[in-house]
């Protein structure tokens, strides 16, 4: 899958694209897996490649204390 990230802010790095899309994308129980990134500094953006893949050692808390 692809998204888009808006690097307006950063030093529009690959690793800024990367940090952008774990911390949007995350969710609890998966892991996010880039595969690439292509930087467009013409409009101070990215987009990132990636998989969401199952996280092995999550487990789900019951919401009870």
């Amino acid at each position: 899958m692809e998204i888009i990230v808006d690097l307006y802010g950063t030093s529009e790095t690959e690793q800024d694209a990367k940090n952008k899309a774990e911390s949007v994308l995350e969710k609890a129980g998966k892991i996010v897996s880039i595969s690439s990134v292509q930087l467009n500094p013409e409009n101070h953006s990215a987009t990132v490649t990636y998989t969401l893949e199952k996280d092995p050692n999550y487990v789900p808390s019951s919401g009870l204390h």
